[in-house]
């Protein structure tokens, strides 16, 4: 049993995470998380939130709560809990409250900028006496006021803004004061929120511009200021005019200045923000090497002998970009870091400055400053030390620990100076230029030894939106047994199975509304798991419901979506009336399967499907009838790519269908369209040529393998047809086949209907082109002195013939008689089995034994049968003449392998007879049927077969049928030791108690 997954569970801007068990819910039928289990946990908590979504509890058709209270189960994601801090808002506790005040000089350090802050803040407008404000509600604002104005700068984050007078300020001094100010915009302000959101969105880098060159001129006229009011301090100094007034001014324009430049700081660390969360939210579907990275300077290029600071080289490091999809079940909040890898150190480093510097820049910046956006939380960087594998690679690692901070800030330092500063009226895209191609020439950069991967020690993963990320060999291992059981619950869910060694993945969809849903859920878990193929299905079976009102669109639907599959190699599908296979690789589909169950229910929309999917492999399970062959001809047209086709087929339509395929061909030849088609199979799973027990079936068995000779009209043909009863109706279908395709016949079971008409036909057209036959079965009731002839000429031409019998029927016909020993006198040293049946067998049995009276008579016999069409006891005097024909031939002949016996009554000594005369060593079908068989003769049997033979007793079948014999316990037993004689032998006939 598959344990049920946890939900994920932080207060807003903790980084520890708790996890709640789930439970499965009867009434709204998922998986929840039960209010009072987190109230557990979290003692004050009012509300959860998905990032910027509140997290409703669920509810009934009348939209009233379930109680108890209850969310749905949000897989994949760390849901953050809304505390009441007891002032009046439900903000999350340990939220930073911080203000920067007139004079403080500086961010407090290690302070992470929020993303939703820099997301938010997108509507800035500044001026002299005027302000920059933010929305209302969930949204951070920032506010700048000039000197001439007694309000103050705020920045608030999740809070209502408004402007706020500072009392006590004269008209040239000013106040910037920072208010964090932590409440939770009311549930209907956020709606209102979002649509405003979206519209700052659109007037964000008009206003941001706008705000950007009046802050420069501002600062200007500060500068201009400042300049102005030095030089006339100087000049007051000079003449000994300086008032103790001067002094309290000249501060206070400093102070003016200090914090001017603290708030251009904080915007244009705004502007860097947005950079950042641009590039960190790109997407890509394949990326050849990781796109995070930053790099810091060799501890060996810090210090020279002296231990004074020199130039610098330096060495890059990449990130791994993990989040939510990565963590396990005991990781905290997943954040983005080193990878635990020494490095690569820079090849030509002026170029890659140049290409690569201004990305670099933004990722220094991101990696001083930390960011959260696209689901990625990146921490600053400042106060972190190297992993200790990269440590042991520097030649200095105290050094280095120590000044990590530093060595960030000189990183940048130097990156300013050689390419120039961010610059604020750029636009964002000029930062995440960074394509595909800019990846792959990153390598060439780098400095590899040999045998080193250049990836570092990151992997490869794909999201569940099917962007590429890269993430380290440690969260790859964490998170295998939570992806594996997420796989398997959403299989186990939807009634598949998954089977881990084969990789093989099974689903039935009973409903066309299931269809995408399960197909989605599949794509979200498989999609991560492109890291390796020890987690990705190897095959996809999708069985699908036979009713759909849209298959192909369906299909095409999942098929469309196969790029998130990367590792699967095989899919299924099944719709009842039409199922296919198809070979995938590199996500793109080839070599289909398909099999069609009846053409004449197939629609329009799925003779368009079929031509759309290109099959090389058509299966057709029902015979096709003759309204059905516009259709057949349709698909052939449509379907160049075409290499096999396979048809149930029997009787006459067997015939019709072999013409129609070769003549469709030949048109498409002729009017110069494509056919790849090389084999076409008419299939009748009745026909089997070397197996002759079929006297009681009235089917006609017809099956043909007809071979395409590739660009050409030609072909060549293997046909097996075995005839059972004379059918008017398929008469004129067999002259004609013969006619056209005599020549191809390997198989020919003629049986009673086959006629001189038939075998004069089969002479004929085989006297060109040679006889292929291999095995013949002539049954010549209707046969004639000109069939036989013809038959005669066929058999000659025959090289390959290794198959040739008799079935001689209704022998109590004295026609018949003459007819039968003439024949069997031509071929016996030939013939491979002889079946004799009739009434009356006392008049016609006792000619055969007297003309062939040793089994010496027939070396090549393999199968040997009498059948009486009614039970008879007096061929008592014929008993020996058939225990002759049934014993081991001299060496070398060949010994009997089937055996039948028919409605013949035999006292005792008879059956001993017949049965000790049985060479069990090579038999392996007896049949003893209708006839007074006792307990006695069936214990000599048993005992006859000897188990310590040094080979096995081939005997398969041993058939009873309405023998004397009855299931009673000495029977039971009897069949029990035979058993232990020969394991494999299957008796029937006869129940077994």
């Amino acid at each position: 049993m598959s344990r049920t997954p946890s939900q994920a569970f932080r207060v807003q801007f903790s980084s520890k995470v708790i996890t709640i068990p789930t439970r499965y819910d009867p009434k709204s039928k998922q998986l929840v998380v039960r209010w009072k289990d987190i109230l557990q946990h979290f003692e004050n908590a009012k509300a959860i939130m998905n990032e910027e979504d509140a997290v409703l509890f669920l509810t009934d058709d009348d939209l009233e709560d379930f109680m108890p209270l209850r969310i749905a189960y949000q897989p994949s994601v760390v849901l953050e809990v809304v505390i009441d801090n007891g002032q009046g808002d439900a903000s999350a506790t340990g939220t930073p409250s911080s203000a920067l005040v007139a004079g403080s000089g500086s961010v407090p350090s290690g302070a992470v900028i929020d993303n939703d802050w820099s997301i938010r803040s997108q509507s800035l407008i500044a001026s002299s006496g005027s302000e920059i404000r933010s929305l209302e509600g969930d949204v951070a604002t920032l506010r700048i006021t000039g000197a001439n104005d007694n309000r103050s700068l705020i920045v608030r984050s999740h809070g209502v803004i408004s402007g706020t007078p500072v009392e006590g300020t004269g008209e040239r001094s000013g106040q910037l004061r920072l208010e964090m100010d932590s409440t939770m915009a009311l549930q209907e302000q956020f709606h209102q929120l979002k649509q405003l959101v979206q519209q700052m969105h659109r007037q964000m880098e008009e206003q941001v511009q706008q705000s950007q060159e009046h802050n420069q001129q501002t600062e200007l006229r500060l500068h201009q200021q400042a300049d102005e009011i030095l030089q006339r301090i100087h000049q007051m100094e000079q003449q000994g005019q300086i008032q103790p007034q001067l002094h309290q001014h000249i501060e206070t324009s400093q102070k003016s200045l200090q914090m001017n430049q603290e708030m251009f700081r904080a915007f244009d660390r705004f502007t860097l923000q947005y950079r950042i969360q641009s590039i960190l939210t790109m997407s890509f579907q394949e990326m050849p090497i990781p796109r995070l990275f930053i790099i810091i300077p060799k501890a060996s290029s810090m210090v020279d002998e002296a231990g004074e600071p020199c130039s610098f080289q330096f060495r890059l490091y990449y990130l791994c970009e993990c989040d939510s999809h990565t963590m396990g079940k005991t990781s905290g909040t997943p954040e983005v870091h080193m990878a635990k890898h020494s490095g690569y150190d820079l090849v030509n480093p002026n170029e890659f400055f140049d290409k690569y510097g201004t990305y670099l820049l933004v990722m220094m910046y991101m990696a001083k400053y930390g960011a959260k956006a696209g689901g990625l939380i990146v921490p600053p960087l400042l106060g972190l030390h190297l992993e200790n594998d990269v440590e042991a690679s520097q030649e200095h690692p105290d050094f280095v620990k120590k000044n990590i901070s530093s060595l960030i800030n000189d990183t940048i330092t130097h990156l300013e100076e050689t390419i120039g500063t961010i610059d604020r009226d750029s636009d964002a895209s000029a930062y995440q230029k960074l394509n595909t191609l800019d990846l792959t020439q990153l390598k060439s950069y780098l400095r590899v030894r040999d045998g080193e991967s250049v990836n570092g020690d990151l992997c490869q993963a794909m999201t569940q939106d099917g962007h590429c990320v890269w993430i380290c060999s440690e969260h790859r291992q964490e998170y295998h047994e939570t992806t594996m059981q997420r796989l398997k619950y959403v299989i186990s869910a939807n009634g598949g199975s998954y089977h881990e060694e084969s990789g093989e993945v099974k689903i039935k969809i009973p409903t066309e509304e299931l269809v995408k849903s399960v197909y989605t859920a599949m794509i979200k878990v498989c999609e991560i798991q492109a890291l390796g193929n020890m987690l990705a299905p190897a095959v996809l079976d999708l069985k699908l419901g036979c009713r759909f009102s849209s298959l192909a669109s369906n299909i095409l639907i999942s098929l469309a979506n196969l790029n998130n599959l990367n590792n699967i190699n095989s899919l299924a599908l099944d719709f009842g009336r039409l199922s296919m296979v198809a070979n995938i690789s590199r996500a793109e589909i080839k070599d289909v399967v398909m099999k069609i169950v009846q053409l004449r229910d197939l629609t329009p929309e799925d003779l368009e499907f079929i031509r759309q999917c290109q099959p090389v492999l058509l299966e057709i399970l029902h015979i096709p009838q003759e309204t059905d062959e516009d259709q057949l001809c349709m698909i052939l047209q449509h379907n160049p790519k075409l290499t096999e086709l396979r048809i149930r087929c029997s009787g006459k339509r067997s015939f019709a269908l072999i013409g129609l395929v070769i003549s469709t061909r030949e048109k498409a030849f002729q009017s110069g369209d494509p056919s790849a088609l090389c084999t076409f199979k008419a299939i009748d799973e009745g026909l089997d040529p070397f197996e002759m027990d079929r006297f009681y079936s009235g089917d006609d068995n017809i099956a043909a393998q007809v071979l395409f000779s590739e660009g050409s009209v030609t072909f060549d043909m293997d046909v097996h047809i075995r005839l059972q009863y004379p059918v008017e109706d398929i008469d004129a279908a067999l002259c004609e086949f013969i006619r056209q395709y005599g020549w191809s016949i390997r198989t020919l079971d003629m049986r009673s209907t086959f006629n001189d008409r038939h075998a004069i036909m089969l002479d004929e057209a085989t006297k060109e082109q040679g006889s292929r036959i291999v095995n013949l079965n002539i049954t010549p009731t209707s046969l004639k002195k000109s069939g036989q002839e013809a038959i005669d000429r066929v058999i000659k031409r025959s090289e390959s013939l290794v198959s040739l019998r008799l079935t001689l029927v209704q022998l109590h016909e004295c026609l018949q008689v003459p007819k039968a020993l003439f024949l069997v006198e031509r071929y016996k040293d030939r013939l491979n089995g002889l079946r004799l049946e009739g009434h009356s067998a006392e008049t016609w049995l006792p000619q055969f034994a007297q003309k062939f009276p040793d089994r010496e008579d027939f070396p090549m016999l393999d199968e040997f049968s009498v059948a009486f069409n009614a039970r008879t006891s007096k061929l008592q005097e014929c008993v020996q003449w058939i225990a002759s024909i049934i014993s081991p031939p001299p060496q070398p002949s060949t010994p009997l392998k089937i055996f039948r016996l028919s409605a013949l009554d035999l006292q005792s000594a008879g059956w001993q007879a017949v049965i000790g005369a049985i060479d069990f060593s090579a038999l392996q079908a007896l049949y003893i049927k209708y006839s007074d068989l006792s307990l006695e003769e069936l214990r000599f049997m048993v005992d006859r077969i000897s188990e310590n033979d040094v080979l096995p007793v081939p005997l398969d079948l041993l058939d009873l049928t309405s023998s004397s014999l009855i299931s009673c316990p000495d029977t039971c037993a009897l069949l029990a030791r035979l058993h232990q004689k020969v394991p494999q032998v299957k008796i029937t006939g006869i129940a077994v108690l």
